[in-house]
């Protein structure tokens, strides 16, 4: 997972100091059973507030990269949806660090862009409102990426979201 080791996605999101992070997060690299254990039966940290302050950068540079991409389709006169999708800890570990910065990042991205009348598609909110309602395995366990039913789904509330706007 990435969430595990030195420089993975937990020390993106937590900070390098693995020392300053939560107990039960620490206890997670540890033990594959704890992290089980910890999201089944106890409550998670809520690290929104520290995402507040350290990712502000990150998201200017995306909002950057996304102002190019605005200004071509503008002068090309093409219409521009932009699909927030997350990894399968937003759907399968809704409380971790990784669905939490996932969460606050397609969030915060989502109200930029709506200030700049940018239309969006919750396709993370979407499919994992979806995925509560009828299972399957959309995601394969050992990197995160859609599995061929995951990228048929996607396809699919894309696809009904196009229908709805077309006239």
């Amino acid at each position: 997972s990435l969430e595990r080791g030195q420089g993975g996605l937990l020390a993106a999101v937590l900070g390098d100091n693995a020392a300053l992070w939560p107990w039960q997060v620490r206890w997670e690299q540890r033990s594959a059973l704890f992290r089980l254990l910890n999201h089944a039966v106890l409550p998670q940290p809520d690290f929104r507030a520290d995402f507040h302050a350290r990712f502000p950068p990150t998201l200017k540079r995306t909002e950057l990269i996304l102002s190019e991409i605005i200004q071509e389709c503008s002068r090309r006169k093409v219409a521009l949806t932009v699909a927030l999708m997350a990894g399968r800890t937003y759907f399968h570990q809704r409380a971790s660090a990784s669905a939490q910065f996932q969460e606050y990042f397609c969030t915060a991205l989502a109200e930029r862009l709506r200030a700049r009348n940018v239309e969006t598609l919750p396709l993370a909110e979407l499919m994992r409102d979806r995925h509560g309602r009828e299972g399957g395995k959309w995601f394969f366990p050992h990197d995160g990426h859609l599995t061929v039913e995951g990228h048929r789904i996607a396809a699919e509330i894309i696809a009904e979201n196009w229908r709805k706007r077309s006239p």
